[in-house]
Formats: C-alpha cells, structure tokens, sequence
C-alpha cells in the first residue's frame, strides 16, 4: 500500500493439499487470513481482487464459501487458478457456470497449459460467464505456461459475441519484442 496501489490482487490455496502440505495449516485458517487481508487492503482504500490458488483440485463447496466470504468482505473478483493445468473444456464450463450462480461474484479463469488445453479451457471459462481472462504474451509461464494473449484475442473474437478490441499492431509489436528478449521461437497469430 506505501507503494501506492489503487488495487492489490491476494491470493491463497484452496486445496486441502496445498493448505495442508505448502501451508501447514488449515481451511479456518486460509478464510481467516482472506479476511484479515482484504479488510486491510479495503480499509487503506484499494479494490480487491481475490485468487483460489489450485481451486481445481479444491473443494467446491469450500471454494463457494471463500468466495462467499471475500464477497461479503468487498472483494470486485474471484480468479479461478486451475494451477496445475487438469481441466478440460466441459469441466471448466460446468465448475464456472455453478460457481458464478453460487457466490454472485466475477469471476477470472487462470488457466495452465500442462495438457495442451490452455486455449479451450479459457474459452470455456469465458462461455461460462468468467468476465476476466488470465494471459501472457506468447503463454510464457511457470511450469507449462499460460493462455496466450495472442491467441486468446483471436479466439474470443472469433467464438463468442463480444469484439476484442486490441491494437493489432501494437499486439505484434509487443509479440516480437518478447520473442526477441526470450529467444522463444514460435508461431505468431495469423
């Protein structure tokens, strides 16, 4: 906040997994700490968004109630990390279609590409009603990577009744100066 921020994003695993193996802690104990944060960063005046780290190996009924609470606690937005990359599209859809009717918030897909799936889980997340896309230029990301903007642009615009508006050659511009500092060799959008 000294920084300066007029929004933070806090985010915290909500898989028995992580809480119990990377955290050493308990579910009272995350949803404690989601309250603790987010009333803190509301009350220094920022907007909130909140993220449910590996929410795709989490609990549905205690992925609602976190999101439920940061809700109620003023958070603008939940991000949905499928942090290790195991949805598929029909899976994806039906988890956001059920959980935007159930916690009332926005809701952001953050999808990984450990099945090559990135792309479709995405769009099936935004088909679903998720009003914010996580992406990277050129998918770069940790582990398998991340949706890429590139791509993402392309194929939102294409399936669903929404226009993208981005700057196509300021998009290129972008893809090749990445390209250049990664030497990532890949394919750029058609």
């Amino acid at each position: 906040m000294d920084c300066g921020a007029h929004h933070v994003h806090i985010s915290i695993p909500v898989s028995d997994i992580q809480i119990k193996y990377k955290l050493n802690k308990d579910r009272e104990w995350v949803l404690r700490q989601l309250e603790e944060t987010v009333v803190y960063a509301r009350e220094a005046g920022a907007g909130v968004s909140v993220g449910a780290e590996d929410a795709s190996r989490g609990d549905f009924r205690f992925l609602v109630q976190y999101a439920c609470l940061a809700r109620e606690l003023g958070a603008e937005r939940l991000r949905y990390a499928d942090t290790v990359g195991i949805l598929d599209p029909f899976m994806t859809y039906n988890i956001f279609q059920k959980l935007i009717k159930e916690s009332g918030m926005e809701i952001e897909i953050h999808a990984h590409n450990d099945f090559g799936m990135v792309v479709a889980n995405t769009l099936a997340g935004a088909q679903a009603g998720a009003f914010f896309a996580s992406t990277t230029v050129l998918g770069l990301g940790e582990r398998a990577g991340n949706c890429p903007l590139e791509t993402a642009v392309k194929v939102l615009d294409r399936f669903l009744p929404i226009s993208v508006n981005v700057n196509q050659n300021a998009l290129q511009s972008l893809i090749e100066y990445v390209n250049s500092i990664t030497d990532k060799k890949c394919c750029t959008p058609a």
